[in-house]
């Protein structure tokens, strides 16, 4: 190796060397500066000595400037001049003495010229012939369709003639000028023609060789040098004028192709190097410099293309990265890695190629042989070392494996050996782990039974007393023998124990969801009425603050949907309620949006409304209901209670100009009525029937201007309870109720999101899955009117109450004695038993934890006989666990309520399995014309559409002085109208006018 690398320095060296000499000896010859001689005996005539140079400086020196300056002989058989900026003037004189040969042309055997200029002298009175061509204009500008600049000569015999020519380049110019006869020029060509044939047919099959190991063996090596010799390709036909010739012919051959070309060539160099040596994992370090280099690379070329020291930079560019991959090559070989010494002596030829025709180029050293045939020479040496270097390399990948699959051999043995033994000590972890295992399922299966029966006998504890309180109080409240101050206190301990419930029912749930046995109990149910009950319970608890409520929602959203109404119910109420809790000024805004989910593809959300958020609806000026307070001077503070100039008005609760906030309590244009709940318009897409499969994305967004929560109590916020510090403040809530509806939230689908700040308020998003449903798809309500007594002609009934707790059985007493039922009552299972088989009740109250015997074993024994099974027995009892309820109806119940109960459950559970018929107190009439006993539809249609949207917006918002307002326009024709509205309105009946108008679609 260190021999064959000294030869290769050796030999370079004589090559310059022998160069020089020979350019010395060409000074000496007899034809410099003479006319060149044309006879019939020699067809091609070599002008390197007989040319004269002027070099013009200044670029702009015409032919009749130039015929009288001063020119330099040539001392050169093939004048190499290196890299010029200036214009090149050659003359030369020519006699022809031939008589034979009449066809002779000048042939410039070089394609670098970017223009070549050519000037036949052709006497005083004509003047010169002259003839603009170059590798810099169009192809079509030569007189011959060839790749070299090539001139007829229209020679008269025995006649000496002068010869111009003006060469400008960007590259080395070397003027290999020649004369030939045409018969000798072409078939020289010929022979020219065919070593570039072999050469192209060489680099065709390298690249199409080389691709096919890369495709086989996912070597980059291989693809990089395929793009090292696409370069070299592109750039040989640039340089030898071909791809002028027939590929971009159309179009100048500038040298900024040719400087992509060697750009590609010497960076696919670099990656090559950089993968065939591995130098990211054995040389870091020049492996960075070598990414680094190529970088520079590119930018240095492309910055200097259009610039006169384009060459210059790719032939330093050139050179540079030769001898660093010269480097890293030969460090790699020092390191012993075997086919770093084929790579070496691979990369060496095209790099004596690189670096001779960078020293030709520069004009250090002469044009010759050596120089022209200098890349078909080096490229084909290179394609056979790196062939050994390839061989070398799989040889040495067959030797790694080999080594490798021994050195796995011993491993295996010593790996089965360690197995054997630490499979013998894993047994015995095994072994003992395993039991310590078995100990703790048990101990945690007591600990789940124990925690289980906690929950239960809690549960069982706390809802039966609570069942007596809320039972009593609703009897209580029926009565109307009770003072108004009495009513109040019992409606203040009906209100307590269910808040006391509502904790448990807290508790209860999140010991469900830790367990992980909550469930969803999806129905059918119309969402916009959930969203109005929701408005009209909330919204006088904001209004007794100050603060406005306000609800709103797209047109597109679905107004019946399919999920679990009361976990969403639980989800809203808590999350309105903190907004109200928190917020002392300003207001509460909730926002519902969806998004559809094709039935064909229930993964394709549908396209978003074109504004953003996508909670937005209609055309608001305000892209976001901000959390400012105060005044406002832009149209974006929907929940300030100042003053807005705005076209957004804010939650004030008088008379609206805006057409934007749908739910405000004012006056509206009645343009946008969301969440009507009487006649579609038929424009509402989401009050059309849709598909049952049909699904959708509901988003809800819950805003207050309240105090807002500090960032660091976020990540803690939904933690069980826990308290943000405005919560401690407060003195109020237990901490259950956020994480809670985050079960909620997620059980259905979807996850909550809170963004906050400290005195602006706090925004909380969440989004719930749901399937689009239809109407007809709803459950038919039960009535919750107050039952006051039975209707006629029905059998007295006979009813068994069975409960160990003498309050629990006087509160049935007490809410059926008083219809006519006939009544007995039970302490336990067994005297139940004996009531049932001399008194043959029709239907059983049966507590089902009793002493002596439970409600379990009297409900079997009773249904297991035939006529049993003609007593309805409903289970009444305190626990709330779902598993419980399969129990209780596997022994035989027929129906389940728990405890606490609402009177209307148990009335309509006995008309469910007996039949029986009651009659209601009457209420506030139906929203029907004909229910009405003054004011009807009719009355109401002989009034204008616009005034009839500004009452029913004025009833839905309670502002009864509106009303008034709206009442003095009637006209006094319709004095009767007047007079039932305003009847209607001293009675505070604004709840019939809304039904009513709930009827028209404006």
């Amino acid at each position: 190796m260190k021999r064959l690398l000294i030869l290769i320095i050796v030999s370079f060296c004589l090559l310059i060397s022998t160069s020089k000499i020979y350019a010395q000896n060409n000074q000496n010859l007899k034809h410099i500066n003479n006319p060149v001689i044309l006879t019939d005996e020699n067809t091609k005539y070599p002008l390197g000595l007989h040319l004269e140079i002027f070099e013009d400086q200044t670029r702009e020196l015409t032919i009749e400037d130039v015929v009288d300056q001063e020119f330099t002989p040539s001392n050169q058989n093939i004048p190499n001049l290196g890299v010029k900026t200036s214009a090149i003037w050659v003359r030369f004189r020519v006699k022809n003495q031939a008589s034979v040969t009449q066809k002779w042309i000048l042939s410039l055997n070089d394609t670098r010229a970017g223009t070549v200029n050519f000037y036949f002298d052709q006497g005083e009175k004509k003047g010169f012939k002259i003839i603009k061509t170059g590798r810099f204009l169009p192809f079509n500008t030569r007189e011959f369709n060839h790749r070299f600049f090539i001139f007829s000569l229209p020679f008269a015999e025995d006649n000496e003639t002068t010869i111009y020519l003006r060469l400008t380049s960007k590259a080395g110019l070397v003027i290999p000028l020649n004369i030939y006869s045409w018969e000798t020029f072409f078939q020289e060509d010929q022979n020219h023609v065919l070593s570039l044939g072999i050469a192209y047919g060489t680099f065709v099959i390298m690249i199409g060789y080389n691709l096919f190991l890369f495709i086989s063996l996912k070597d980059k090596s291989y693809l990089h040098f395929v793009l090292f010799i696409i370069g070299y390709l592109w750039f040989r036909l640039c340089r030898d004028g071909i791809g002028h010739q027939l590929l971009w012919n159309n179009f100048p051959n500038y040298y900024e192709i040719q400087s992509f070309a060697l750009l590609l060539m010497l960076f696919s160099w670099i990656k090559f190097t950089q993968s065939f040596l591995k130098t990211k994992k054995y040389l870091p370090q020049i492996d960075r410099f070598l990414f680094i280099l190529s970088l520079v690379l590119v930018m240095v070329i492309i910055i200097s293309m259009p610039t006169k020291w384009n060459n210059i930079s790719v032939i330093f560019n050139g050179i540079f990265i030769s001898f660093i991959i010269l480097i890293t090559a030969l460090i790699r070989w020092r390191q012993r890695y075997k086919p770093s010494q084929y790579f070496l002596l691979a990369m060496l030829s095209p790099l004596l190629g690189i670096i001779i025709r960078s020293f030709s180029a520069l004009g250090f050293i002469p044009y010759g042989f050596y120089v022209e045939n200098r890349s078909n020479f080096t490229f084909s040496l290179s394609v056979l070392l790196f062939s050994f270097a390839l061989a070398d390399r799989i040889n040495l990948i067959q030797d790694e494996r080999e080594k490798a699959q021994n050195q796995a051999l011993k491993n295996v043995e010593i790996n089965q050996k360690l197995i054997k033994e630490q499979n013998i000590i894993l047994e015995k972890k095994v072994v003992e782990r395993t039991e310590e295992l078995s100990i703790a399922k048990e101990k945690a299966e007591v600990a789940n039974q124990a925690k289980s029966s906690f929950i239960a006998n809690m549960s069982h504890e706390l809802r039966t007393p609570l069942n007596a309180i809320l039972g009593f109080s609703q009897i209580m409240m029926r009565s109307q023998s009770l003072s108004q101050e009495q009513k109040e206190n019992t409606t203040i301990i009906n209100k307590s124990g269910n808040y006391l419930l509502t904790l448990i029912n807290n508790i209860l749930d999140l010991s469900k969801i830790e367990a992980g046995k909550m469930t969803l109990n999806a129905k059918t149910f119309d969402f916009y009425s959930l969203l109005n009950e929701l408005e009209d319970l909330l919204h006088i608890t904001a209004e007794n603050k100050g603060l406005t409520l306000i609800f709103d929602h797209q047109d597109d959203v679905p107004r019946y949907i399919y999920t679990d109404e009361t976990k969403l119910r639980q989800v809203l109420i808590n999350l309105i309620n903190n907004g109200i809790k928190f917020t002392s000024e300003g207001g509460v805004s909730v926002t519902v949006g969806s998004q559809k989910k094709s039935p064909l593809n229930p993964l394709e959300i549908q396209k978003e409304s074109p504004l953003n958020p996508p909670l937005e609806r209609g055309k608001s000026s305000g892209k976001n209901l901000p959390l400012e307070r105060g005044k406002s001077s832009g149209k974006n503070l929907p929940l300030e209670r100042g003053e807005s100039s705005g076209k957004n008005l804010p939650l004030e609760r008088g008379e609206s100009s805006g057409k934007n906030l749908p739910l405000e309590r004012g006056k509206s244009s009645g343009k946008n009525l969301p969440l009507e709940r009487g006649k579609s318009s038929g424009k509402n897409p989401s009050l059309e029937r849709r598909e049952s499969n049909e699904k959708a994305t509901i988003i809800f967004e819950i805003r207050d201007t309240g105090a807002g929560i500090a960032e660091a109590e976020i990540p803690k916020l939904f933690e069980a309870f826990s308290q943000t510090e405005t919560g401690k403040n407060s003195q109020e809530g237990t901490g259950l109720g956020l994480p809670i509806s985050r079960k909620f939230v997620q059980l259905m689908g979807g996850d909550i999101t809170v963004n906050s700040q400290v005195g602006k308020g706090t925004i909380f998003r969440f989004e719930i899955q749901v399937n689009v449903a239809d109407k007809t798809d709803i459950e038919i309500e039960q009535n919750s009117h107050h039952v006051i007594a039975l209707k006629p002609h029905q059998p007295r009934y006979k009813i068994l109450i069975v409960d160990d707790r003498p309050t629990n059985r006087l509160l049935l007493i007490k809410l059926l004695q008083p219809l006519g039922f006939e009544l007995k009552e039970a302490e336990n299972g067994k005297q139940a038993i004996e009531i049932w088989e001399k008194w043959q009740p029709n239907l059983i109250w049966m507590d089902m934890r009793m002493p002596v015997m439970d409600g379990y074993e009297a409900t079997q024994i009773i249904k297991g006989t035939t006529k049993g099974n003609a007593t309805a027995i409903i289970a009444l009892t305190a626990s709330v666990l779902e598993e419980q309820k399969a129990i209780i109806l596997s022994a035989g119940c027929d129906d389940f309520v728990r405890k606490p109960f609402r009177e209307s459950i148990i009335f309509e559970t006995m008309k469910k399995h007996l039949g029986v018929e009651y009659i209601y107190q009457q209420e506030t009439p139906a929203p029907t014309a004909s229910e009405l006993p003054s004011l009807t539809v009719e009355d109401l249609e002989k009034m204008p559409s616009e005034w009839l949207e500004e009452l029913y917006d004025a009833a839905k918002a309670l502002d009864d002085d509106s009303i008034l307002e709206l009442i003095a326009q009637i006209p006094v024709e319709q004095s009767l109208l007047a007079e039932k509205l305003t009847n209607l309105v001293d009675n505070f009946q604004l709840k019939t006018i809304r039904q009513l108008l709930e009827l028209f679609d404006f």
